[in-house]
C-alpha cells in the first residue's frame, strides 16, 4: 500500500458537529473528493467507501460482446417461440421458463402425500384394538395433527370426522377405551360434556386423594361445575388458612 502524505499543520483546521477534526481527501479509485476524520487517516486505504467495497471486475479488459441467440426454439407445452444459444440446447427441457416452473410444481404435488397418508404413517395399531398416536401430544396426552399448513387439529377428531362427518357443536368426543392417545374411530363416541365428565376416571373415584370417602354427606359440588369436592379436605384447608392468619401453628385433628 502506498504511503499517503498529508500535512495537517499547513491544512486549514475544520471540525464537524461532534468537535472532531476533519480533512479533505481524494479517492484514488474514482477521484471523488470528500471530507474524512483526521483520526482515521493513518489506517485509510486511499479508497472511498464505494470503491473499497466494490468487487474486482470479472472482465478486466471490458465485458465481451453480447451473444445473440441463433437458434429458433418452440416450447412443447404452450408453443411460445424464442431464440436460444447453441450451448444452451444440450440441457434444455423443451419448455419455456413459465412452463418449466409449472411442471416442477406439478411434479412436487404428485410426490406430496395426502393428509390421510401422513396421518396413518403416525398411527401404531395395538393388540387391544387401540390406534396409538405416535406424533406430537398435548400436555394432557391427546395427539394433534397438522392437516394443512398452519392449522393443527386434534388427531382423534380428524379421523372421526373423516368417517362420520363433522361433530355437532354441542357434543364432544369421548374415548370409550379411556386411552387419550387412541385415534380409532370405533373407540370414540360423540356425547355431551356432562356425559363425558360422568364417564371420566375422576367421576368413578370412591375416595378423594387423602382417602376420605365420597359419601352424600362428604361430597360438595360447586354451582355451575361438575367436579366433586371433599368437604373434610375443604375444612382442613380452611383451618390451615385461619391458623396462618392468626400466626398460630396448625393443629391436626
Amino acid at each position: 500500500m502506498e504511503q499517503l502524505s498529508l500535512s495537517f499543520d499547513t491544512a486549514p483546521a475544520s471540525f464537524n458537529r461532534h468537535g472532531q477534526r476533519i480533512v479533505d481527501v481524494q479517492c484514488r479509485g474514482c477521484g471523488r473528493e470528500y471530507a474524512r476524520r483526521a483520526s482515521g487517516i493513518k489506517h485509510w486505504s486511499g479508497l472511498c467507501r464505494s470503491c473499497g467495497h466494490r468487487k474486482p471486475s470479472k472482465y478486466p479488459d471490458g465485458p465481451p460482446p453480447r451473444q445473440r441467440g441463433d437458434t429458433l426454439v418452440t416450447c412443447k407445452d404452450c408453443g411460445f417461440e424464442w431464440r436460444k444459444r447453441k450451448d444452451q440446447l444440450a440441457d434444455w427441457s423443451g419448455r419455456c421458463r413459465s412452463c418449466a416452473i409449472g411442471a416442477a410444481c406439478v411434479a412436487r404435488a404428485k410426490k406430496r402425500l395426502s393428509a390421510r397418508d401422513r396421518f396413518m404413517a403416525k398411527v401404531s395399531i395395538q393388540e387391544g384394538g387401540c390406534w396409538n398416536w405416535t406424533g406430537s401430544l398435548t400436555p394432557l396426552g391427546y395427539g394433534y395433527f397438522y392437516a394443512s399448513a398452519g392449522r393443527s387439529r386434534q388427531a382423534h377428531r380428524f379421523l372421526y370426522e373423516e368417517r362420520h362427518g363433522p361433530v355437532p357443536a354441542e357434543l364432544e368426543l369421548d374415548h370409550l377405551c379411556r386411552n387419550p392417545r387412541c385415534v380409532n374411530p370405533d373407540h370414540l363416541e360423540a356425547v355431551s360434556h356432562l356425559t363425558n365428565m360422568q364417564r371420566s376416571a375422576r367421576a368413578q373415584q370412591t375416595h378423594c386423594h387423602k382417602g376420605h370417602p365420597f359419601t352424600e354427606e362428604n361430597t360438595y359440588v360447586p354451582p355451575g361445575r361438575y367436579q366433586r369436592m371433599c368437604r373434610l379436605c375443604n375444612l382442613e384447608r380452611q383451618r390451615r388458612r385461619d391458623a396462618t392468619k392468626r400466626k398460630l401453628p396448625a393443629q391436626d385433628d
